[in-house]
């Protein structure tokens, strides 16, 4: 989300993650950010002894419990994944954010987890948040089909052209599949992007998974964004987890033009209620001495200037 909001113009200056790795890649790409690592009970508790604030928070909770991608639930570290959600409250009163965003994948909506959903939205509202169309709740982007996406002849390409030339990396190779895939024009759209690549997902010649740095792109990344691992399976893992720029440029423009908006509006409140106070001293004076008097204050700043 970082990435996009970079690109709609919003400064970012605050981010965590318990995952030393995932810190790495994001101190690679966004050195004029604090980001620590550490995990959401320590943050909260620093936010305050800090008083940090910001107008946008954004939130991305561990998916795992909910993805209907997830088939082989482990039990210890579900109630892992699920305790940062129950703190969304507290890291919330502890920014004071305007505006909050939340990713989360659709399948916290399924009946199995119905009680977290209520729980993630309870917490908002209980500290006055809208969490339907209002007054101030900026409007979420249409749906644009990928409007402004690459198709994978062109993210290849650029990806060939950015690291032509340069040393390979670990994750700028991928090795042959054991049994080829049938191959396809590249001049589409790829299927979704996951941790593990994506179901479907491969390289159009049909003999080998896409790189790193093609998964990267393919997830709408720089070209030349700074992985700080080495190692494939590890930068998958991130590519899949991360909120497309793309995405996180609509949402956080929308959310940044809704703020822009809603501080103009309060500006002109204001500027209009300051204009009633305004006392005019000089209703109760006739023309002529409002002339006098603003004879004299003409003749006493050009004495002052000839002085």
């Amino acid at each position: 989300m970082s990435e996009g909001a970079n690109q709609a113009g919003l400064e970012v200056v605050l981010a965590f993650d318990k995952d030393e790795k995932k810190i790495i890649t994001y101190r690679n790409n966004h050195s004029d950010c604090k980001s620590l690592i550490i995990d959401a009970n320590n943050f909260i508790a620093l936010a305050r002894r800090k008083g940090w604030r910001v107008d946008v928070l954004h939130l991305s909770f561990p998916c795992q419990p909910y993805s209907p991608a997830n088939v082989a639930h482990n039990i210890d570290k579900d109630e892992q994944n699920q305790a940062p959600l129950l703190g969304c409250a507290e890291i919330i009163e502890a920014l004071l954010p305007r505006v909050v965003t939340v990713e989360e994948t659709d399948g916290i909506r399924d009946s199995r987890y119905t009680p977290w959903f209520h729980a993630l939205l309870q917490q908002f509202t209980s500290l006055g948040f809208s969490v339907r169309p209002g007054e101030d709740l900026p409007p979420f982007p249409q749906p644009t089909h990928a409007r402004g996406a690459v198709s994978i002849a062109t993210a290849l390409r650029e990806v060939e052209k950015a690291h032509r030339g340069s040393p390979l990396s670990h994750h700028d190779t991928s090795k042959k599949l054991d049994i080829p895939k049938p191959s396809f024009d590249p001049h589409r759209l790829a299927k979704t992007v996951t941790c593990g690549g994506g179901i479907g997902n491969y390289h159009p010649s049909g003999v080998r998974n896409f790189t790193g740095n093609e998964s990267a792109a393919l997830q709408t990344f720089p070209v030349r964004y700074k992985w700080g691992t080495l190692y494939l399976t590890e930068v998958r893992i991130q590519v899949g987890n991360a909120v497309p720029p793309l995405l996180g440029k609509a949402v956080q423009a929308s959310v940044a033009k809704s703020l822009r908006a809603t501080d103009k509006r309060r500006l002109a409140k204001m500027r209009s209620e300051a204009q009633k106070n305004i006392i005019d001293l000089t209703s109760d004076l006739d023309d002529e001495v409002i002339t006098t008097l603003a004879n004299q204050d003409s003749h006493r700043m050009c004495r002052d200037y000839e002085i």
